[in-house]
């Protein structure tokens, strides 16, 4: 018998299915609570979020990012409807920053923002002395290092959500989220149950949650004595990866998450977004995945957007396994609230 392989690609929709509070609104509303104590989620403010953003550029306050006052900014939006995508946010702010001309990327975003972003570059390049690289080279340092820290803040949330074990409201442990590892065993045989135990599985995650050390996971999927079970052969965060333990690192080592954008606007290799984008920082900080299987028979998504951020990537995939030629079939899963059942649609 002829072993096929599968490829699993997971988005922020599996995590959700398994009862993690993973959206951007949830962080933002953690993360608005903790630092903006006097602003209130459910009812805008103005005034309250001016005085944060006077707060910001005081430099008071080393806790608040520029991505949180920009942000709460847009919260404040009324005709930004997509205010919390964060990497859509990153893409407009950066080409705003270094390519003012070339699109008119502040379209939907707030009047306030944009001063915020303004206020920012003309006190950078005040420190430039007016020298136009040496102000770009400021600029991408400024950006990308709040960018980092930003990032850290999104980690830390992802990782206590991950810890805490709730049944509706009440909190029963925080030291770990049995019931969010036992729907991603649940979701994951599902996945795979139309294929022969014979088969090799691969999982490319877009989350940062996925651990295929974790002793459940390992159990069911990965220890050879379990044979009779699903081979999972491997498994890539290609984002970045929250361990369960309380100080996030894995064996003493930290794999930072990553938000980016999608290399479509790059328009050389000169370009000053290069260092946001998604590939280049997954490469340099991951380097590239060397054992993805050379041969697919099916790719089966749950859970993904299929946005534009992560359009490089797919690209990546369909050319090296020949969608168009060969006999590869995608299978798209998903959920409804309502339906706890999985719902398939097949392209080929």
């Amino acid at each position: 018998m002829n072993k096929n392989c599968q490829l699993i690609i997971l988005g922020n929709g599996f995590d959700l299915a398994c009862g993690l509070r993973s959206t951007y609104t949830a962080f933002f509303k953690k993360r608005f609570s903790n630092i903006f104590p006097n602003y209130s989620f459910e009812n805008k403010d103005p005034q309250v979020v001016k005085t944060y953003s006077q707060l910001f550029l005081s430099k008071e306050n080393n806790e608040i990012t520029f991505w949180d006052i920009f942000f709460l900014n847009e919260r404040e939006n009324l005709k930004n409807k997509n205010w919390n995508n964060i990497e859509e946010a990153i893409k407009r702010v950066v080409s705003y920053v270094f390519y003012p001309k070339d699109n008119d990327w502040w379209k939907d975003y707030s009047l306030d923002s944009r001063k915020l972003v303004e206020q920012i570059n003309d006190a950078i390049k005040m420190k430039a002395k007016e020298e136009d690289k040496f102000a770009k080279v400021l600029l991408q340092n400024y950006y990308f290092s709040e960018l980092k820290k930003f990032e850290k803040r999104f980690e830390e949330y992802i990782g206590n959500e991950k810890r805490i074990y709730k049944i509706g409201n009440r909190i029963l442990s925080r030291e770990n989220n049995t019931s969010y590892t036992q729907n991603v065993y649940k979701k994951l045989k599902i996945l795979m149950a139309d294929t022969s135990l014979d088969d090799e599985h691969y999982i490319l995650s877009f989350n940062y949650t996925m651990d295929v050390w974790d002793d459940f996971i390992r159990f069911h999927f990965k220890d050879e004595e379990y044979a009779h079970h699903y081979k999972i052969k491997d498994i890539y965060d290609i984002h970045g990866y929250v361990p369960t333990n309380k100080d996030n690192t894995f064996e003493g080592r930290h794999y930072p998450i990553i938000f980016g954008i999608d290399g479509s606007v790059i328009k050389g290799e000169l370009d000053w977004r290069i260092p946001f984008t998604k590939a280049t920082r997954s490469v340099e900080i991951y380097g590239i995945p060397k054992d993805l299987p050379n041969m697919v028979t099916r790719i089966d998504f749950y859970g993904h957007s299929l946005a534009k951020a992560d359009y490089s990537y797919f690209i990546v995939l369909f050319e090296k396994y020949n969608l168009c030629q060969s006999k590869l079939k995608l299978y798209f899963h998903y959920g409804t609230k309502r339906k706890k059942k999985i719902f398939i649609r097949i392209w080929k």
